[in-house]
């Protein structure tokens, strides 16, 4: 039963990986709210780590530059009821 539920959310984090599942959809034609919130909430996190984590690319940004990037993608890349 955990392996199961550990295999489900295992599925769900990796359609949040895609990020444009708002708009262009996820897999098995996911799109909006059909697609799992969790996933939802996945992709704006996954996002905002990218974006205020220092990488061998890039310096981190400001958190309110982020911010304001994910609320500016709201209703694009990310659910707008949970990004706000």
């Amino acid at each position: 039963m955990l392996i199961r539920h550990y295999l489900k959310l295992q599925q769900i984090l990796l359609w949040a990986i895609m990020k444009s599942g708002m708009v262009l959809g996820y897999p098995q034609g996911l799109v909006g709210d059909s697609t799992p919130e969790s996933a939802r909430i996945a992709a704006i996190a996954d996002v905002f780590d990218a974006l205020t984590m220092k990488r061998p690319y890039k310096e981190a940004w400001p958190i309110d530059k982020a911010f304001i990037t994910i609320e500016q993608d709201a209703g694009i890349h990310f659910d707008p009821h949970l990004v706000n």
